[in-house]
């Protein structure tokens, strides 16, 4: 495999599902690769921050303006010594389009986190898909190359489930037998959180508990909505989530839409019983437990699962083997190394 050189145009300041991907992905490449990330500048993140979760070989540069071509390539540089990176894989909308404005004679990958934007993606070199419909979603006018890389879990980051269960009822002040069921994400109406606070609502069940991990621009109004119900609990953003949610008896996801759910599928890998809406990418993670599935916004059926679920205690086999890290960081170098020998040539400053 040739060591190359691999920036990833990261264009937020934000630290969202998409961001952690890119880091997670930024961080397994960097034993075979030199790698480098580009962040916007911003108040909101500090550079000690993404510093605690980059792994130490992974470079990290700061752009001021998403749109500067002489920013990007300033940063691009600053990655490596003054060289050029020989592929950029950009995340999201404002990094695809930066990459092809400022690196027109460079190789360009896209990694569709959502799902194929021709905005985003028809002038890239190539794609990389987290999920097997995004391929078949991808239009047939579209020139370049497509390759699939699942999102994976971090299976080193999972906490025994009686320890983290211990956490969260003292957190709450909740009593030994509550029944513990809890969402993460954004706090977005694409999450579906007000039909979880609604079903809540129906169940009008003390004893069981719905918390919410996460921040987002809907917060206010959420907590509005699930005023004056004692079962709803919004924990916020916290960096040891994926620790807690190994204390719960239920996960819940009640996406309207999720390209693929790494959520969902962490809390599978901490060995939690998982239910979730019928979006593309829960239909993927639940292929094989079809009763583990309900309809998108439905707030009765959502309250009948979270019943059903929360007091049987099993877990299902997730045949977790599909979402094995050392597969998919594989399946990126693979595609690296073809894109690479299919469109190298002279970088141009």
């Amino acid at each position: 495999m040739t060591r190359l050189r691999i920036a990833h145009v990261c264009l937020s300041n934000k630290w969202n599902g998409s961001e952690v991907v890119a880091a997670e992905y930024a961080n397994g490449s960097a034993s075979d690769h030199d790698v480098g990330m580009i962040f916007l500048e911003g108040d909101s993140l500090s550079h000690d921050f993404y510093r605690q979760r980059l792994d130490s070989r992974v470079r990290f540069a700061f752009v001021a303006d998403a749109k500067s071509p002489a920013e990007l390539k300033s940063a691009a540089r600053a990655l490596f010594n003054g060289d050029m990176p020989d592929i950029f894989h950009a995340h999201l909308g404002p990094g695809c389009r930066a990459i092809i404005s400022a690196f027109p004679d460079s190789i360009k990958l896209g990694h569709m986190h959502m799902r194929f934007f021709t905005n985003q993606h028809a002038k890239l070199d190539g794609v990389i898909a987290i999920a097997p419909w995004q391929l078949r979603d991808i239009p047939k006018h579209f020139a370049g190359k497509a390759w699939l890389a699942p999102n994976f879990f971090q299976e080193s980051e999972i906490k025994p489930a009686a320890e983290m269960r211990s956490r969260l009822q003292n957190m709450l002040h909740l009593s030994s037998g509550a029944k513990l069921v809890g969402s993460v994400g954004r706090l977005h109406s694409d999450k579906g959180i007000d039909v979880l606070i609604e079903a809540q609502r129906v169940l009008n069940d003390e004893n069981i508990q719905l918390l919410v991990f996460g921040e987002g621009p809907e917060e206010i109004l959420l907590r509005t909505r699930a005023k004056g119900l004692g079962n709803v609990h919004f924990l916020g953003y916290r960096r040891d989530v994926r620790h807690l949610v190994a204390g719960l008896d239920l996960f819940v996801s009640a996406s309207r839409s999720e390209p693929f759910g790494l959520a969902t599928l962490e809390a599978m890998a901490a060995g939690v019983s998982v239910v979730a809406t019928r979006t593309r990418g829960s239909e993927g993670l639940l292929e094989h437990l079809q009763d583990r599935l309900f309809p998108i916004e439905d707030i009765h059926g959502t309250a009948a699962i979270i019943k059903k679920f929360c007091r049987s205690g099993d877990v299902p086999d997730y045949r977790l083997e599909r979402f094995d890290k050392q597969k998919s960081l594989a399946a990126l170098n693979a595609a690296y190394s073809e894109a690479y020998e299919q469109f190298k040539q002279p970088n141009v400053a």
